[in-house]
């Protein structure tokens, strides 16, 4: 749409500057018709009404011929400035409409998409009833969110969810923790959520070792997966993550 409309100025600038040029043309040839007429009576020095009306015809012409060329000049600077603007304006909503996708990524809440569950069905149900803990962070509601979110999508693989014991308070973590008994770094379990979780794009690390001992002391029982939903990343975060000590 814009592209025709483009064209179309185009073009119409084209055929202004034409039209201006045979109008300047057109005078010209009056001018020069009127001189003709009066021209011998001028040599003679036979000066009456119509050698004074044709000279004021030529005078009249040519402040017209002038005219029209300036005015033609003036309105192609003013289209060239409202084009700038124009221009400027764009930019400036494109840049306006940037910072708004930015921030709504900045502050949109984590959550998993319908394929991003179908995905981890698929992957994780022949894992059927694999116990996991699940843990958030204390007053983040986007924590718990997605932690409720992650929680509902590995239930419906067949997994069995069981509260750690508490939530994650103090200072957080970025992301999402996915911790195991130190034993059970090669538990299939671990190793297919951990795969599924990077092909969704949730962004976190994977430990042995426990996010905060004192509130959840059963965390990393054997055979058991824990799964802490931190705080949502921000652009400063290096990855992996050391997550805080109790």
């Amino acid at each position: 749409m814009g592209g025709t409309i483009r064209n179309e100025r185009e073009k119409l600038d084209g055929h202004l500057t034409w039209l201006e040029r045979w109008i300047v043309f057109a005078g010209f040839a009056v001018a020069i018709g009127v001189a003709i007429e009066i021209g011998s009576k001028v040599i003679k020095h036979e000066i009456d009404n119509e050698v004074i009306g044709g000279a004021i015809v030529i005078l009249g012409v040519a402040i017209e011929v002038i005219l029209t060329f300036v005015a033609a000049q003036k309105t192609s600077r003013v289209q060239e400035l409202a084009n700038f603007d124009v221009a400027q304006a764009n930019e400036r909503a494109a840049h306006a409409l940037e910072r708004a996708a930015t921030l709504q990524a900045e502050f949109a809440w984590r959550e998993l998409s319908d394929p991003d569950r179908l995905l981890i069905r698929e992957n994780l149900t022949q894992f059927k009833e694999q116990p996991f803990d699940f843990v958030s962070v204390f007053s983040d509601p986007e924590s718990m969110n997605f932690c409720a979110d992650i929680k509902g999508a590995l239930e419906s693989a067949g997994w069995i969810g069981r509260s750690g014991g508490g939530i994650i308070a103090g200072p957080t973590f970025p992301g999402v923790r996915i911790v195991v008994h130190r034993d059970d770094l090669e538990l299939p379990a671990f190793l297919a959520l951990l795969n599924t979780f990077g092909r969704i794009g949730v962004r976190g690390i994977a430990t042995s070792e426990p996010a905060n001992v004192s509130i959840m002391p059963n965390a990393v029982l054997p055979g058991r997966i824990s799964i802490h939903v931190g705080r949502k990343p921000r652009k400063e975060d290096t990855w992996p993550v050391t997550p805080p000590q109790a």
